[in-house]
């Protein structure tokens, strides 16, 4: 048995770390000194840790050497399954660790796509508006449209976003002058990034994207507009400085603010929730809320007022009080046919790998089989999940369209899939901030 502790053996692993990346004869010499000082047997021990550090860190090169090599992420090598088994669980961990980083480049790399061709976009829109405004000046020359815009507010920019934008726009001109200059001819040597950027242009799909970015910049300055007009309008000053500040954002927690923002806000068309107008949150609890839309909420004293309930409105601002990495009002990527927005997309994490779930919130039910599949459909290819929250006795209604992917749940299903997926117990402080560009989009 074994003179020495726990605590023994802790102090010469915590030495032989100490000798690990020191040359041969410096340790050597150490280990001969600490001989002298504790003995024969102390010095064994620390020199068996040291073996042992020295055989581990063997391994995890030997790993690293391997999973190098891109084709080998994944795999394990040849021999694998004859391991020692420290020698397997480095390989596992530093395998995981591979995968895991891919992961994460390809999550980043998605997101990073979207941003540059957003920002392609808006280049691509701004040179077009810089050529117009040359031509009816009737001015010749060199174009004086220099590709680096951003535009204001415009989040995630990086120095490498803003760059590979500004390369794709030079691909793009150089594609735009071959196909205006020779539209029935191919050019020989192009790339797949040229093929693939001249194929774009052929069938207008920068024209048609940049028509819908120009649709809901005029309704964007519409609605702008009409909140600034109701601002003139109002008699103090002090009440003109409170609506530029809070007109920012379009539902807030009445409790949440003062009186006298309360009631610049209901001066500028800003509805509460009140007999007419109820809002419940996902226990049922009423809400005293107040919010902002164009044309304003349906009327329940009036059976036929088509408008959007003030309580459908609010039920994305509820979540992300729930979760606050909730997107609220999310565009449906490649629709072609229609500008869709979901009520909600949520972020959940599986196997280390992050997916986007639709939310959409029901109060119409009046949906055949064929109706319902030409909802959900889209929001299938577009996203991981698809979520509908509606009463129980409005399930049937959805659930006839069978899906994996699809779940239909009622408010305490809907909170328990919350918490299931982690997505409650964030910081759910009341009316957390929304970000400007989730709050200032057009409802459907």
């Amino acid at each position: 048995m074994s003179k020495y502790t726990k605590k023994d053996h802790q102090k010469f692993h915590e030495i032989a770390k100490s000798l690990l990346g020191k040359e041969y004869k410096e340790a050597k010499h150490e280990l001969a000194e600490l001989e002298i000082k504790h003995g024969e047997k102390f010095r064994e021990e620390v020199e068996f840790e040291l073996r042992l550090l020295r055989r581990e860190q063997a391994y995890k090169q030997e790993a690293e050497m391997f999973y190098s090599r891109h084709v080998h992420i994944g795999k394990f090598p040849e021999g694998y399954d004859n391991f020692v088994p420290l020698k397997k669980e480095i390989f596992r961990i530093e395998n995981r660790k591979r995968l895991a980083k891919i992961r994460k480049a390809q999550i980043a790399l998605k997101r990073n796509k979207k941003i540059i061709e957003a920002l392609l976009l808006y280049r691509i829109h701004q040179h077009n508006q810089h050529r117009q405004i040359m031509w009816n000046k009737q001015e010749k020359g060199r174009d004086k449209y220099f590709p680096h815009l951003i535009p204001k507010g415009m989040k995630g920019i990086t120095a490498a976003i803003s760059m590979e934008a500004e390369r794709l726009f030079f691909v793009h001109q150089n594609m735009r002058r071959h196909y205006h200059d020779n539209p029935n001819s191919d050019r020989y040597g192009l790339t797949d990034e040229e093929k693939d950027m001249l194929k774009k242009i052929e069938t207008n799909y920068f024209g048609k994207k940049l028509e819908k970015v120009v649709k809901r910049e005029i309704k964007a300055k519409k609605k702008k507009q009409r909140i600034k007009e109701r601002i003139k309008v109002l008699p103090a000053k002090t009440e003109k400085e409170i609506a530029k500040e809070y007109a920012k954002k379009v539902w807030y927690r009445k409790d949440s603010l003062k009186p006298e923002v309360a009631n610049v806000l209901i001066k500028l068309g800003y509805q509460e929730a009140d007999i007419n107008h109820l809002v419940y949150d996902f226990d049922g609890n009423r809400v005293s809320c107040i919010g902002f839309k164009p044309e304003g909420f349906k009327n329940k004293s009036y059976p036929n007022d088509r408008r959007e309930s003030f309580h459908h409105f609010s039920r994305p601002f509820l979540l992300k009080e729930l979760s606050p990495s909730t997107e609220i009002l999310v565009r449906v990527p490649d629709m072609k046919e229609e500008d869709r927005i979901v009520d909600a997309v949520i972020k959940v994490v599986e196997d280390s790998k992050e997916k986007r779930a639709a939310v959409e919130f029901q109060e119409s039910h009046h949906y055949d089989a064929e109706r319902t599949a030409k909802k959900v459909d889209p929001l299938l290819k577009a996203f991981d999940y698809v979520i509908i929250v509606c009463q129980d006795s409005y399930k049937s209604v959805y659930n006839q369209y069978k899906h994996e992917r699809l779940f239909v749940l009622n408010n305490g299903e809907f909170k328990n899939q919350l918490k299931t997926w982690d997505l409650i117990g964030q910081n759910t402080a009341k009316n957390a901030k929304a970000d400007e560009d989730e709050i200032t989009v057009e409802k459907k």
